[in-house]
């Protein structure tokens, strides 16, 4: 997969390829203090076979996505008070611009609401397996 930093944020990007040689402790921290993930997809197949372990990595660290409406539509747990939504039609460079001009406020209730959204799905997991269980 390629992909190139947009030379208007290119001090603001980290793009890490490096991250088996990161201990997990060390990984999850950098995303955790991040602005936001950008999910990189390497297929169609994320939006209908598999499930894209941005999602994981977001609802673990409480690090809002920077999505589009297709990734929203497919993932749609996903809102704008937990995602960074932009225009499918704009330009990605602008939409990390965008991501960068968000308020310390707007960033605390996104992840806020990440937390809730993290334990909403897992008390419906656990509900669901419990039903399961009992047959």
């Amino acid at each position: 997969m390629t992909f190139t930093v947009p030379s208007i944020t290119v001090y603001v990007v980290l793009i890490s390829f490096a991250t088996l040689t990161l201990r997990f402790h060390d990984f999850y921290s950098i995303l955790h203090h991040s602005l936001c993930i950008l999910p990189a997809l390497a297929s169609d197949n994320y939006y209908h076979q598999q499930m894209t372990s941005s999602v994981f990595s977001s609802l673990s660290c409480n690090t809002p996505l920077l999505i589009d409406r297709r990734f929203q539509h497919t993932y749609s747990f996903f809102n704008s008070s937990t995602a960074i939504l932009y225009n499918d039609q704009q330009p990605l460079h602008q939409a990390m611009v965008q991501a960068l001009s968000i308020d310390l406020h707007k960033l605390k209730l996104l992840r806020s609401s990440i937390s809730e959204l993290r334990a909403d799905l897992n008390n419906n997991a656990t509900l669901f397996l419990a039903d399961w269980l009992q047959g």
